[in-house]
């Protein structure tokens, strides 16, 4: 059993799921959204790229519309990671082919939103009834596959035997 737990940022101020995660060991702050189809990097293309550029497996992936941001879907760019390595830096998870898409809103509290459907195949849990909130996540494998389903736009996930 591969377990991550993310210590949360959680006050009535900003009552958010935001953590610091690590992803392909990069540091960055995230949010948990349930509502999300996709992760998102929130900082833009030219941020994107820059913090991607020393990484093999990056391409674009195709052009895609996301919604969430206000009343219109917009367009953007979803773009493939071949190993993209969630840590807490004691544990990590693997996801083979991971989709990002990339979009510039820098009012977003955070760097990247992972949504909730990274986790399909594993337990989640977000616990603020202690005075340190965390969220734990707990999967059975330590690498998962990533497909994406075109007329939805979103992604699944499945174990890799």
């Amino acid at each position: 059993m591969i377990q991550l737990i993310f210590p949360l940022n959680i006050t009535l101020d900003s009552p958010r799921p935001i953590f610091k995660a690590f992803i392909n060991n990069i540091s960055f702050k995230c949010m948990l959204d349930t509502g999300a189809d996709i992760p998102i990097f929130c900082k833009g293309e030219m941020l994107f790229k820059e913090l991607t550029k020393e990484m093999s497996g990056v391409s674009e992936f195709k052009i895609s519309s996301i919604g969430g941001f206000g009343k219109n879907d917009e367009r953007t760019v979803l773009w493939n990671i071949d190993d993209f390595v969630l840590s807490d830096k004691n544990s990590s998870i693997v996801y083979k082919e991971m989709k990002i898409a990339v979009v510039d809103k820098p009012k977003i509290p955070c760097d990247m939103i992972l949504s909730a459907s990274m986790f399909m195949k594993m337990k989640y849990v977000i616990d603020c009834s202690l005075r340190k909130h965390t969220l734990t996540i707990m999967a059975d494998k330590k690498e998962y596959g990533v497909g994406y389903y075109n007329k939805k736009e979103t992604i699944y996930i499945f174990s890799r035997e």
